[in-house]
């Protein structure tokens, strides 16, 4: 399991290209049951509602599929959907993991009106959501054989989207599920 955390690892540190993961049916569904797990409890964080994180997940997950289906279709790329698929999921297992104490930090010092902490861990949090369209880009930069710029604007075409649809979930006050 090592080696292949350090693949992911490598991934997200942007030292290794998608191509170079394995190819394997096990790998996709190990990396999307950990990213569903890592994820569903990074959501239960802010929003304290277990059905409303697994939702939010799910959607999520649904989303990314879809999305780079469609992107490597459009570029007749679409031989190239599995590996991409793993290296999002995993990437995203770790970039998410790292950043769950920041978003546990964040919610509790804005909840104990402790707003210096609050701004230093939301900074924290940004750098964190920029590291993952950096290495979302990275992985569409290889899925697609072009430019980091372009992989980039593809992983920030992606996370717009994902958050449009996201946030009315998250909050059920606006009509999203509850």
């Amino acid at each position: 399991m090592y080696p292949l955390t350090k693949s992911f690892f490598d991934l997200a540190l942007l030292r290794l290209a998608p191509q170079q993961l394995p190819a394997s049916g096990f790998l996709l569904s190990l990396v999307v049951v950990l990213f569903l797990l890592i994820e569903t409890f990074g959501y239960h964080i802010t929003v304290a509602n277990w059905r409303v994180s697994f939702i939010v997940t799910i959607v999520d997950i649904g989303l990314m599929a879809l999305f780079a289906k469609a992107v490597l279709d459009l570029s007749s790329h679409s031989g190239r959907l599995f590996k991409t698929l793993v290296a999002l999921y995993g990437a995203g297992c770790i970039v998410q993991f790292l950043s769950i104490p920041f978003v546990a930090l964040f919610i509790r010092s804005a909840a104990a009106e402790n707003y210096r902490l609050a701004n230093l861990t939301f900074f924290a949090l940004l750098f964190f959501a920029g590291w993952q369209v950096l290495v979302n880009g990275h992985i569409y930069r290889h899925a697609l054989n072009t430019k980091l710029g372009w992989g980039i604007i593809i992983a920030l075409a992606f996370q717009v989207m994902s958050l449009l649809i996201s946030i009315p979930l998250l909050n059920p006050i606006q009509g999203g599920a509850t």
